[in-house]
């Protein structure tokens, strides 16, 4: 629906898992995607809402209903006040917002298959492998 709305070049980067549109280009530190367009960085979430809702006013933010950073899918996007999307969030006194996550920061699911347990915390397996290999070309001397 809103795919035809976007350019190509943005949706080629872009993976359906269920209903989230998962962004598989850069991403920065805070684990948000980021999108180059018109010579500009944007974040990738932002860029998708603003094509199909129209700017985002400066007092308001985007919150993903979806709680996954790298959802690039309008439809999973609001534009709410800064209290609005910490009331919202994941953030609990106890804890329990690890355990509520189903997506690692870099996107890859928490289950059976790649989740590994040490010491009453979860670890992603393929972010592990990433940076195993990542470690092994350096002390190599390649690239990845």
């Amino acid at each position: 629906m809103f795919e035809d709305m976007l350019p190509t070049r943005f949706i080629d980067k872009v993976t359906l898992v269920g209903e989230c549109w998962l962004w598989e280009g850069s991403i920065d530190s805070k684990g948000y995607g980021r999108f180059e367009f018109q010579n500009k960085n944007k974040l990738a979430h932002k860029y998708a809402y603003e094509t199909v809702y129209g700017l985002v006013p400066p007092e308001l933010e985007l919150d993903h209903h979806c709680r996954n950073r790298w959802c690039v899918n309008p439809q999973h996007l609001e534009a709410v006040t800064h209290n609005k999307n910490c009331s919202r969030g994941l953030v609990k006194a106890n804890g329990d917002h690890n355990r509520e996550k189903a997506y690692c920061v870099r996107g890859h699911a928490y289950n059976l298959d790649n989740t590994r347990l040490y010491k009453g915390s979860r670890y992603c397996r393929a972010c592990s492998r990433i940076a195993s290999l990542n470690r092994y070309y350096a002390l190599k001397g390649l690239s990845s």
